[in-house]
Formats: structure tokens, sequence, C-alpha cells
């Protein structure tokens, strides 16, 4: 974690690497249950930062829906969300995943 941290700071504006930090948080709610729900926020919060900086990068948008998911948060943001998604990457294997988490329509 340290060292994406650094990379993070060093490179503010990497996608990529604000897409590892997520996945890095996420990982480390699994193993932590106590500091699940703050690590998956924190990881979703990442993830947007990472949307916004490469906005047609499917994988991303569908590790944002599957948060939001996880965190009980079915709401208008996680409906645009899914939209952006399948915008971005309709025939993505991601994609379609995290969408039929939702229960939307493909």
């Amino acid at each position: 974690m340290q060292a994406i941290e650094r990379a993070n700071r060093l490179h503010p504006d990497n996608p990529y690497q604000l897409t590892l930090q997520g996945r890095l948080h996420e990982w480390r709610a699994i193993d932590n249950p106590f500091g699940a729900e703050a690590d998956n926020r924190e990881a979703l919060k990442i993830y947007k930062q990472a949307i916004a900086l490469r906005p047609m990068w499917p994988e991303t948008r569908a590790d944002a829906i599957r948060l939001k998911v996880t965190l009980g948060e079915r709401d208008a943001e996680l409906e645009h969300m899914v939209a952006q998604a399948k915008k971005a990457g309709p025939y993505n294997a991601a994609v379609q995943s995290a969408i039929e988490l939702t229960g939307s329509e493909r």
C-alpha cells in the first residue's frame, strides 16, 4: 500500500495506478472484514478518480459498479454508472458481470 500511495503522490494523474490502489483497498477489505466497509468506500472513491481521468476504461467502471452493489448503494449514481459502462464497454466481460450484479438488463 505504501508503494502505490507513493507512486500516486509522484504521478497523481495516472488512472492505472489509481485503479491498482483501489484494488489494494478491495483486497484489504477481504482480508479484514471489520474494516471492509471503510476500505471498500475508499476503493470506490479512488475508482471514481480513475474514471474521471480515463472515462472510457470499462473495467474501472465495472469495479465501481460492483462496489456500489457491495455497499448497498442502489441509487441514481449506480444507474448512471451502468449506463456509462454500457457505452464504454458494451461487450466487455467485466462490464457484463457487473451489470448482472445490479439486476439491470444488458
